[in-house]
């Protein structure tokens, strides 16, 4: 519950429009109990920096981890998440930490990132917390400044390691859309052909989402490969209306090599999956639903097969 209707204090007030307030870390293996904030005052004095619990207001105060000092937090949990978390620590008998291995005994941070890791099928906090910003920015549209203090890290940080490099603003305007291309080798040489824009899933090592965010998804009756691509792209014309007005950079040359030098050469089958390389989904337009919702799925990995312009 921490970790989701938990990040969100405003949730039992307002189901329409949730709005962050924390993405934690691993805090909440060093949170105390106590009864209420005069006696957080009284015991460690008025400028302590310890991670407190108040289970008669689910009032949450966070402040002992590497960023503490810059982006404490102090919230209150939705009624629902606290009614949990004080069952938890009295059906366990916690009364001195919120989670211990036995009275007043902590386990290690490495535990409980372990125990959260296996309570969400896999996926570990940070992990969890690089989704969540990227839903929250991307998807929501959350202010940024109130993302990066949510995660609690400065907006640099939010840019470099934190966000994905698919220029979200310029995806919205090419995902789904109708395009022709004229291919120049293969089974449809000289022909121009149909297709879909979706975003490329990543399923492919050699064809990585930073150069080549797009595919092509062709209509089915050409049979024609993927068509890894960046957008804009001058040799696709967009069937639908005019092309999107972006400010989005093209790879650099090298990249554009990498994925011309199969070009003519015979399609190859889909990417084995990986663990460095897990298949994601990727959403089609609904004016295309007999294509497939992942890139590898029926297609060969890759077509290369028609002129491409140069940077």
């Amino acid at each position: 519950m921490l970790y989701t209707y938990g990040m969100y204090p405003t949730w039992q007030a307002s189901k329409e429009k949730d709005t962050i307030v924390v993405m934690p870390r691993n805090y909440f293996h060093t949170v105390r109990i106590m009864r209420d904030a005069e006696s957080i005052v009284a015991k460690f004095g008025p400028n302590t920096k310890l991670n407190v619990y108040i289970p008669s207001t689910g009032r949450l105060i966070l402040k002992q981890f590497k960023t503490g000092d810059n982006f404490p937090f102090d919230y209150v949990l939705p009624p629902e998440v606290k009614d949990s978390v004080n069952a938890y620590s009295q059906k366990n008998g916690n009364r001195t930490y919120l989670i211990e291995k036995e009275k007043g005994v902590l386990y290690n941070s490495d535990y409980v990132s372990t125990l959260v890791k296996q309570t969400f099928g896999g996926y570990n906090i940070e992990l969890m917390r690089t989704s969540v910003e990227n839903y929250e920015i991307h998807g929501k549209k959350t202010d940024k400044e109130r993302a990066a203090n949510a995660m609690g890290h400065t907006q640099r940080t939010q840019t470099q390691p934190y966000l994905q490099n698919t220029n979200y603003e310029d995806k919205e305007k090419f995902v789904g859309r109708r395009v022709s291309v004229n291919i120049t080798e293969g089974r449809n040489k000289n022909k121009t052909i149909l297709g879909t824009i979706a975003e490329n899933d990543g399923s492919d090592a050699e064809q990585t989402r930073e150069e080549w965010p797009y595919v092509i998804i062709f209509d089915e009756k050409y049979k024609e490969p993927l068509e890894f691509v960046s957008l804009p792209d001058p040799t696709i014309t967009f069937v639908n209306g005019t092309p999107p007005n972006t400010k989005r950079a093209r790879p650099n040359q090298r990249a554009r090599n990498k994925q011309n030098k199969n070009r003519g050469k015979p399609p190859q089958g889909p990417p084995t999956n990986s663990k460095k390389n897990p298949q994601q989904p990727t959403n089609i337009s609904k004016q295309n639903p007999q294509q497939p919702t992942n890139n590898s799925q029926q297609y060969p990995s890759r077509s290369n097969r028609r002129t491409r312009t140069p940077n």
